[in-house]
């Protein structure tokens, strides 16, 4: 078996046919659909079952566990080489599988690949997301708390669970956050510059639903990381990163020191790549502020920062015009 497709789901019968049927209709090699029911008191089940395909394998929990227990358990059970997650309100485009797994089988030191995405919502509203797609950019990204890889969008290789890779219970409402860590600390990870998945940015995701206890789990998992480097204002920068509101301008330009001081001596980034990044955590930092001078100032100094030619920055200018439909996450 080449491809497990692992897609945990609960109470998703608005939404699982369009994701079981963009699954079904890949022309890839050959793969199977896990597909993880964590205790559904809806519809769900009944709708899996109606498929009559042999590629779909389903488990049943007894009772709703949570996404990183029903993830475990159907990590456990997948037989194929490379695995490929996605969420049960996710569409998977053409020729996704495909063009994965040739990334993977070519690329021998990459353990785990995403790719770009189009958000949507049930507006109707699209937005394309580009994510960085080389190692040292994503592993930045990762660090200074910014987009890195779409869950749902990635594939990575089964052979990583043998090497003790797991989703952690304690990280329940950033298990992808912290799966990135591990994944990084044995193989480099990469995105496809092509969308190969449409992200339903809707109202029900566990991320918008328990957004306070995600934001304490996903501080205390940075200031984990942030230990690493032996500095003493671990807090100041952690605020910085979550784009605390409450930060004066003064305690975000030591958190911008600090964070630039420490990350100068390590091998992997420049200054341009750190400055450039934290340049866009400015951006959105700002863009929760009426203030619509803070956010042109903000706008201003980023487009300065980036390398970009001058044909992304005006794409990135007219993306900016779909924040107000689909949130700041369309930076």
């Amino acid at each position: 078996m080449k491809i497990s497709v692992l897609m945990p789901c609960y109470n998703a019968e608005k939404f699982i046919r369009r994701s079981i049927e963009s699954v079904l209709s890949q022309h890839s090699p050959e793969f199977e659909l896990v597909i993880v029911d964590d205790g559904s008191i809806d519809n769900t089940a009944a709708i899996i079952a109606g498929y009559q395909d042999s590629r779909i394998r389903l488990l049943r929990l007894e009772s709703n566990s949570g996404i990183v227990t029903a993830l475990n358990a159907g990590l456990k059970v997948c037989r194929g080489s490379y695995i490929a997650r996605m969420d049960a309100d996710d569409i998977c485009l053409e020729g996704r599988l495909a063009q994965q797994s040739d990334y993977l089988d070519s690329h021998a030191d990459v353990v785990a690949v995403g790719s770009a995405v189009v958000n949507f919502n049930e507006a109707g509203h699209l937005v394309e997301i580009g994510y960085p797609t080389d190692h040292s950019n994503i592993l930045l990204h990762l660090l200074l708390f910014e987009r890195t890889l779409c869950h749902p969008s990635v594939m990575f290789r089964a052979n990583v669970i043998e090497a003790g890779v797991r989703y952690q219970e304690k990280r329940s409402l950033c298990e992808d956050y912290d799966l990135w860590f591990q994944l990084s600390k044995i193989g480099r990870l990469a995105n496809i510059e092509r969308p190969l998945l449409k992200y339903f940015r809707g109202g029900t995701q566990s991320s918008v639903q328990h957004r306070a206890l995600m934001l304490k789990q996903t501080r205390a998992l940075l200031c984990h990381i942030w230990q690493q480097y032996e500095i003493d204002n671990i807090d100041l920068i952690v605020d910085y990163l979550m784009a605390q509101m409450d930060m004066s301008r003064q305690q975000r330009e030591a958190a911008r020191s600090a964070i630039i001081r420490s990350l100068s001596r390590l091998p992997h980034f420049t200054a341009v790549q750190v400055n450039e990044v934290l340049a866009l955590k400015e951006l959105r930092f700002c863009h929760r502020y009426k203030s619509g001078i803070a956010r042109l100032f903000a706008l201003n100094n980023y487009l300065w920062s980036v390398r970009k030619g001058r044909c992304r920055k005006v794409l990135f200018l007219w993306k900016v015009r779909s924040i107000a439909r689909l949130g700041p996450d369309a930076l």
